[in-house]
């Protein structure tokens, strides 16, 4: 897990303003307070939680690629997440 803020694409900027929940962050600012998650079959280095905006915030090399809402996930990133849910997905 990298610390550190990645390079945001456009492709992912848009997708965070489309799918947030969050109007007061930014992808930056969600990268650094998203929790990582395993096991979610998605493309990429490495997928973050982020619990307030409800979405996957997924990383490859060291530019942050896409942004996903949680609600329209498919059920690995959904199982994925549910213990940081409390155990809800």
């Amino acid at each position: 897990m990298t610390s550190c803020v990645p390079r945001i694409s456009s492709h992912a900027e848009g997708r965070w303003l489309v799918r947030s929940a969050d109007s007061t962050l930014d992808p930056a600012g969600a990268w650094l307070d998203a929790k990582e998650i395993h096991r979610h079959g998605l493309d990429g280095d490495e997928a973050r939680y982020h619990r307030p905006s409800d979405t996957v915030l997924v990383r490859k090399d060291d530019t942050l690629v896409t942004v996903i809402s949680l609600e329209n996930a498919k059920y690995s990133v959904h199982a994925a997440v549910a213990h940081l849910r409390g155990g809800q997905s």
